[in-house]
């Protein structure tokens, strides 16, 4: 079961949602899950369309702008996508201070 993370600059963060063409607001929660080296970012609209998605590099996420943009960020190692939610794995070394506000960047100009 995940836990909330209450840290100031990760809780509700709001950006417009330009997946549709339509302004929207787009809130992502952000909570801790089983695997230290993972962070479960919630949606409040899909991440992908159907099913779920694993992506393991950059390669393989091509065909997702939101992957894309994660992979960019040094110190990420996979990303999930499946219903609400978007699973971010990052290399044991890394700091999840140093990686969240690039993350949530990266989120928000995928949405």
């Amino acid at each position: 079961m995940a836990i909330p993370v209450h840290l100031e600059f990760l809780e509700n963060q709001i950006v417009p949602n330009k997946k549709e063409g339509i302004p929207m607001a787009v809130e992502v929660s952000v909570s801790t899950t089983p695997n230290e080296n993972a962070m479960k970012y919630t949606l409040n609209c899909n991440s992908v369309e159907s099913g779920h998605k694993t992506y393991a590099n950059v390669e393989a996420a091509e065909d997702s702008p939101v992957a894309k943009a994660l992979f960019a960020i040094d110190g990420v190692t996979q990303v999930f996508l499946m219903a609400d939610f978007i699973s971010v794995t990052k290399k044991p070394e890394a700091s999840w201070g140093s990686l969240e506000t690039a993350i949530l960047d990266a989120i928000k100009s995928a949405y």
